[in-house]
Order: structure tokens, then C-alpha cells, then sequence
């Protein structure tokens, strides 16, 4: 997995060829690219517009492997967010959880974990919590939530 941090490198199809390119170089058993995209306070459906000619072009250039663009809904929080019992997990027993409703309804799920967090005397960090989060994650909790998920789930199993 690779992290090309921010909706402007994943759109970027310079970048994110010479990216593929490279790692199939690399790593030869390489079938499967997930670009996993946040829609960042935009509707799901305009970001899917917006990366569907990108997708097609870089599905031409790179014809023998499966390329996909996934939608996350709004941001990689608003999937970790739908578990509740893994953020108590990770901040601990004792933690307090707002009620917050469903994290994809709010367009900054990321701003929403900090809050969690500092209410609970920590800082959000994503290099150190969405992994600890993501190995307490129930999954199928998610995918009830989240049909943005439930797409990311099926492009794994494709």
C-alpha cells in the first residue's frame, strides 16, 4: 500500500503512473491498483465524475492490471468512525464518546476524530492511530454503514 497523501496526487496522472509504473517494476506479481480517493466535502458522485476519465486512462496504460479509483466518503475517518467500540478500544475503557450520528454525514469525519481525542487528553494522529484503528476495526460494522466501504470491500475481493 502506498500513500500518496492528498486528492491532488491521486489525481495527478503523471504522478500516479510514474508511481505504478515504478512499483511494477519493482514487484512483478502486482494485479490489483486501489486508488482510494477522499471526496472531501464534495458528494461522492461529483468525485466519481471527476476521476472516471483519469481511471479510464490509466486502466489503457496499465492494460494487464486491475485498476480501480474508490470514493471514499469524504475522508478515511468517516469509515473509522462508524466503529465506536474500536475508537473506545484504542483511546481506552474509560474514554467518552460523544453521539456524533453517521460520520460521512459530516464533511470533515477527520476534524471530528481530533475532537474525540482532545476531549479524551490525546492527539489524533493518523500515522499512529488509523493503523491501531483499522487492526481493532470491525469490519462488517462498517460495511453495514458505509456503502463507500462496502465498494472497497468488493474491488478487494475482484
Amino acid at each position: 500500500a502506498l500513500n500518496l497523501r492528498g486528492k491532488g496526487n491521486l489525481l495527478n496522472l503523471t504522478k500516479v503512473a510514474s508511481i505504478i509504473k515504478y512499483n511494477l517494476r519493482e514487484s512483478h506479481d502486482i494485479s490489483k491498483v486501489l486508488l482510494c480517493v477522499d471526496s472531501e466535502c464534495t458528494d461522492v458522485s461529483e468525485t466519481r465524475k471527476e476521476v472516471a476519465p483519469k481511471e479510464e486512462s490509466l486502466r489503457q496504460s496499465f492494460p494487464k492490471v486491475t485498476l480501480s479509483y474508490i470514493i471514499v466518503d469524504h475522508s478515511l475517518e468517516g469509515w473509522l468512525l462508524q466503529d465506536r467500540e474500536a475508537i473506545q478500544e484504542t483511546l481506552g475503557r474509560n474514554s467518552k464518546l460523544p453521539q456524533y450520528g453517521n460520520p460521512e454525514e459530516n464533511c470533515r469525519p477527520a476534524e471530528l476524530m481530533q475532537d474525540i481525542f482532545e476531549t479524551n487528553g490525546s492527539d489524533y494522529k493518523k500515522t499512529v492511530h488509523v493503523p491501531r484503528l483499522a487492526e481493532q476495526l470491525n469490519i462488517e460494522t462498517v460495511a453495514r454503514a458505509s456503502q463507500t466501504f462496502r465498494i472497497f470491500q468488493q474491488a478487494i475481493k475482484e
